[in-house]
């Protein structure tokens, strides 16, 4: 193998590789046998709504007798060491034996190079003005710790922040990224298949929620994609992808190493070293196109993918996770009048009248499963079937057979005028207001609107000129039927002790 060596200039500023790259190199140590190379992984990964996933892999390996140095450079930035579980396939007192596994962050700048050679042997090279080779000098590294600047020894003299370029022997295995070395002692040459699976930040998924309402009827097509976001540092190629939704506690440590029959079944693992993914319910495919229908996991649900899919470092990638045609929703209309307390002044605005749907997410009008959060964008159709932007909002986690309400935007065509027509003082802490609300409509239908009206303190309202109900203790809702190119007016009388 071709020597390899890092450059550094003077000014610690730049870094670059002669002689090819060593990313996939580990430190060597006394004893040590070869290290193994390794091949083409198959991936797993179990991503987490708040940026956290569990990766799972199998890496094949070529071990030698006696102790092999493994190093796997195509893993998480971010990876959780404490979290790393490993097995190492063999038959029976042939098996290889994991001995320990370290974590080298690996060379975050040319600062942190330096350090790490202090004490060795380094060479400074000067070029001339045509950027030609001048002069090359043999020394020792001496100092570069804390930003300081670096002291060479050449020739029995010391040079503090020489000028020219520090050449670095990249020999001894230095590591130009993050990688998992991992010790195995083998009793045979034989191929092997090594399992890792470990926790990382900087792998996490959110639901997105794209809905088209049918013209002229109450209904809308509903469609949820998820987006993964990989920020690791490294892509996972044709992995097999599931979807969790919930937030499970991550405060507790995981021991690393293989422990059957406790560890490796909360990770998910079954006794082959083998995490299982939901099958697919063929019953269920023109809903769930992509993805598996959810399942519960304990107080979580899952969303396996179906096919392999390529999850890129530093990109968005969105899958689709469910369709579902034709949900029947309901349209409503809702003023939020100004909180009334005893002692608010007379108050009068103007008031927009906000517009939402709804639907009960039940196997008949919704899509009978537990809706993941995420944001909803709705889409309305104009009289030539171009589509417009009609609102969006948040979906909370919705288990099945509850009920999904979203406030989209406001109505254009609905106001509210409000008033505070009258208030007096009964007594001393008693006050009695009237108030009248104006609702009109200069839409070619009828609609519906409710006025939620707030109070505070004790209240009853002892004169309405409609029906009303009490929401809660400090909540009165009408709902008031406004005619098509008209108004219609509320008016009631509370009184307030507070």
């Amino acid at each position: 193998m071709r020597s390899k060596r890092w450059i550094l200039g003077a000014a610690l500023a730049a870094l670059a590789v002669v002689g090819g790259a060593c990313s996939l190199r580990a430190r060597a140590s006394t004893g040590a046998g070869p290290q193994g190379q390794a091949g083409a992984r198959s991936v797993e990964l179990t991503v987490y709504a708040n940026d956290f996933a569990l990766v799972y892999e199998k890496r094949p390996v070529e071990l030698e007798p006696g102790a092999n140095r493994l190093a796997f450079a195509d893993v998480s930035k971010d990876l959780d060491p404490n979290s790393v579980l490993l097995r190492c396939a063999g038959p029976g007192p042939q098996a290889p034996e994991i001995v320990g596994h370290s974590y080298d962050l690996g060379v975050r700048d040319s600062q942190n190079l330096l350090r790490q050679e202090v004490g060795k042997r380094v060479e400074v090279v000067r070029y001339s003005d045509t950027g030609r080779e001048a002069s090359r000098e043999a020394g020792r590294l001496l100092a570069a710790e804390g930003g300081s600047a670096a002291v060479v020894e050449i020739g029995g003299k010391l040079y503090v922040q020489p000028q020219g370029t520090i050449v670095v022997d990249g020999a001894d295995g230095v590591g130009t990224i993050p990688q998992l070395i991992i010790q195995v002692e083998s009793p045979v040459k034989a191929p092997s298949v090594m399992d890792v699976a470990y926790l990382t930040r900087g792998l996490s998924w959110n639901a997105d929620y794209v809905a088209t309402l049918a013209p002229a009827a109450d209904t809308l097509d509903l469609e949820c994609y998820a987006t993964v976001t990989n920020r690791t540092g490294v892509p996972y190629p044709d992995a097999s992808v599931t979807l969790v939704a919930g937030s499970p506690n991550r405060a507790a440590r995981v021991v690393a190493g293989r422990l059957p029959g406790s560890r490796d079944e909360y990770f998910g693992f079954d006794r082959n070293g083998v995490m299982p993914l939901p099958a697919a319910s063929e019953s269920l495919n023109g809903r769930y196109p992509y993805a598996s229908a959810p399942e519960a996991v304990g107080e979580l649900y899952t969303y396996a993918l179906k096919r392999p899919s390529t999850i890129r470092s530093e990109e968005l990638n969105r899958l689709l996770l469910l369709r579902r045609p034709a949900v029947k929703i309901h349209k409503d209309y809702s003023y939020r009048a100004p909180w009334i307390a005893p002692w608010t002044s007379p108050q009068e605005e103007r008031g927009a009248v906000a517009v939402g749907i709804s639907f009960q997410n039940t196997p008949g009008e919704g899509t009978g499963d537990p809706l993941p959060r995420g944001a909803l964008r709705v889409y309305d159709a104009d009289r030539s079937g171009r589509l417009r932007y009609a609102g969006a909002a948040d979906v909370p986690a919705t288990p099945k057979d509850q009920k999904v309400s979203v406030t989209l935007a406001n109505a254009f065509d609905l106001t509210a005028q409000y008033r505070t027509l009258s208030s007096k003082r009964l007594w001393k802490r008693r006050v009695q207001k009237q108030v009248r609300v104006v609702l009109r409509n200069e839409r070619a239908h009828a609609a519906d609107v409710r006025v939620v009206q707030g109070f505070s303190g004790s209240w009853s309202i002892t004169k309405s000129s409609d029906p009303r109900v009490k929401l809660n203790s400090s909540t009165a809702q009408w709902t008031v039927p406004v005619p098509a190119g008209g108004e219609k007016a509320v008016t009631f009388v509370v009184e307030m002790t507070g």
